[in-house]
C-alpha cells in the first residue's frame, strides 16, 4: 500500500487519543462536558479530515480521571479505507501527567465496535513522489502512552473490490477481541486477536498474535511492517464462495484449518509460511473423478513470497494419507492472468492411494489398467515438470494437464496381470 494512503492511519489507530487530548484540557474543570460537543467534534474532524459524531461524554474522578464516550463514529477520512462506530469507550487517565502535556492511559476499553474496511484499487496507487512539509512530520505537542487496550465483541466488515476487480465482495468477522499492552507511537505495537468467521451453517475461529512497526511519534506511517502469527480452526469454505465464483464454490464443501506466519510491508511485498489441514474438506470434479474426494488426512505445508505481480512458491509439501508430494514454482501476473512457470513435482505413494486419487476419467485405457494393475507396491515420481502454462486455461480444461506434464517415475513391488493390452 502506498505511503500516502496511510498518512492518516496513525491518527485512526489512535483516534481515541484525539478525544483524550481534548478531554485532558477541557474536562477536569468542567461539570458538563457535553456543552463542548461542537468544539470536540471540530477538533477531531480537523485532525482526521473525516466526519465525526458522538452521543455523549461523561467523566468522574476516582483514583484518576475516568472518561466514557458513547456512540462515537468517524467516517470518510481521506486516504484511510475504513469507517468506525464505537458503541462505548471507557478510559482511565493519570491526572498529574495531564498538566505536563502527557497522556498516560492506564486502560482503554472499547466495547462492541463496528469497523467497515474498504479494499479498493485506489489503495495501491503509486504515490512515491508525494512530499511532506515540516508541519506534516513534526512531533505532536503531547505524548501518548496506552498501558492496556481491550477491544471486545467487535464486528469487522470487509468490502473488497481489490481482490476481484469488477466485483464488490462483503465478508464479516464477528466477536472480534483485540488486546494490547504499552502502546506508544514510535515503538512496536504488539497485540493479540480473536475473530469468528460466519457462513450460513458454520462458524470458524481465528486467533493469533501480531506486531506492527512504522507508526511514528508524529502519528504518520514510515515504512510500515506487519507480522502476524495466525491460527484458523474450522473455517467454512463457504466463507470464500464469493471469491471462488459459483462454479468452483459448488465443487467444494466442508471446512479448512491452518496456521500461518505472515510478514508484509503494505507495498505489495509479502511472505507467508504455514500448514493447511484439509481433512474436513471435500472436492467434486465430475470431469476427473466418479466420486467426490474427501480430505482424508491431508496437510499442505507451504512457503510463498509475493513481490509485485510475481508469486514464488518456495515450498509446497502435500501429505494426503500415505501419499507425499513436494513442489515448487512461480506464478507471474498472479492477480490478473496467472501463468505458471518453473513448476516441478516429486513424491511417492502406495498404489492403493494412487488408485484412489488419479483422475481415471481422463486417463487413456483406464479400465484396462485398473483391472490389470494390482493395488500393491509403491510408485515413486522422480521429477515431473510443467512447462509455462496459463493457470486459467488449466482450470477450464483440466485434461490438458496430462498432455503438458513431462517426467519419469518407477514402480516398486507392483503386481501386473498379463496380458496388459493398451494398444
Amino acid at each position: 500500500m502506498a505511503f500516502s494512503s496511510w498518512k492518516k492511519t496513525g491518527i485512526i489507530l489512535l483516534v481515541i487519543s484525539a478525544l483524550l487530548l481534548t478531554a485532558a484540557y477541557y474536562l477536569p474543570g468542567l461539570l458538563q462536558p457535553d456543552r463542548y460537543r461542537t468544539s470536540i467534534i471540530n477538533k477531531i474532524e480537523q485532525a482526521t479530515g473525516g466526519q465525526a459524531a458522538f452521543d455523549s461524554i461523561t467523566w468522574r474522578i476516582d483514583n484518576g480521571l475516568w472518561v466514557k464516550i458513547t456512540g462515537f463514529s468517524l467516517q470518510d477520512v481521506p486516504e484511510f479505507p475504513a469507517d468506525l462506530l464505537l458503541s462505548e469507550v471507557e478510559l482511565k487517565l493519570e491526572l498529574r501527567p495531564l498538566f505536563s502535556k502527557q497522556i498516560i492511559i492506564n486502560r482503554l476499553d472499547i466495547h462492541a465496535p463496528w469497523i467497515s474496511l474498504h479494499l479498493t484499487e485506489q489503495m495501491l496507487a503509486d504515490d512515491e513522489t508525494k512530499s511532506y512539509s515540516d508541519s506534516d512530520t513534526a512531533l505532536l505537542p503531547y505524548s501518548i502512552i496506552i498501558q492496556s487496550l481491550n477491544l471486545t465483541r467487535g464486528e469487522l466488515n470487509i468490502l473488497d473490490s481489490l481482490s476481484t476487480p469488477g466485483k464488490n465482495i462483503v465478508s464479516t468477522l464477528k466477536k472480534m477481541d483485540i488486546t494490547s499492552r504499552d502502546l506508544m507511537p514510535g515503538d512496536s505495537i504488539d497485540f493479540d486477536f480473536t475473530f469468528q468467521a460466519h457462513s450460513v451453517e458454520q462458524i470458524g475461529e481465528i486467533s493469533g498474535h501480531g506486531q506492527f512497526d512504522g507508526l511514528t511519534e508524529a502519528l504518520l506511517l514510515d515504512k510500515p511492517q506487519l507480522n502476524l502469527s495466525t491460527h484458523v480452526k474450522d473455517l467454512p469454505v463457504a466463507f470464500f464462495n464469493a471469491y471462488l465464483g459459483e462454479e468452483a464454490a459448488n465443487k467444494l464443501n466442508g471446512s479448512i484449518s491452518f496456521n500461518m506466519d505472515y510478514q508484509g510491508d503494505f507495498e505489495q511485498r509479502y511472505n507467508a509460511a504455514g500448514v493447511f489441514d484439509l481433512s474436513a474438506l471435500s472436492y467434486s470434479e465430475t470431469q476427473l473423478w466418479e466420486h467426490p474426494l474427501p480430505g482424508l488426512a491431508t496437510n499442505i505445508g507451504y512457503q510463498v513470497n509475493i513481490s509485485g505481480d510475481t508469486l514464488d512458491i518456495d515450498k509446497l509439501d502435500i501429505k494426503l494419507g500415505e501419499l507425499s508430494l513436494s513442489a515448487k514454482g512461480s506464478i507471474h501476473d498472479w492477480h490478473n492472468d496467472p501463468v505458471l512457470t518453473d513448476t516441478t513435482v516429486s513424491g511417492q505413494t502406495p498404489l492403493a492411494v494412487l488408485d484412489y486419487i488419479l483422475p481415471w476419467k481422463i486417463i487413456p485405457y483406464a479400465d484396462e489398467i485398473r483391472d490389470r494393475v494390482h493395488r500393491t507396491g509403491h510408485f515413486t515420481l522422480e521429477k515431473l515438470t510443467l512447462p509455462e502454462t496459463n493457470l486459467n486455461r488449466l482450470i477450464d480444461e483440466p485434461a490438458l494437464l496430462l498432455t503438458l506434464l513431462q517426467g519419469s517415475g518407477r514402480l516398486q513391488d507392483a503386481a501386473i496381470t498379463t496380458p496388459l493390452d493398451i494398444h
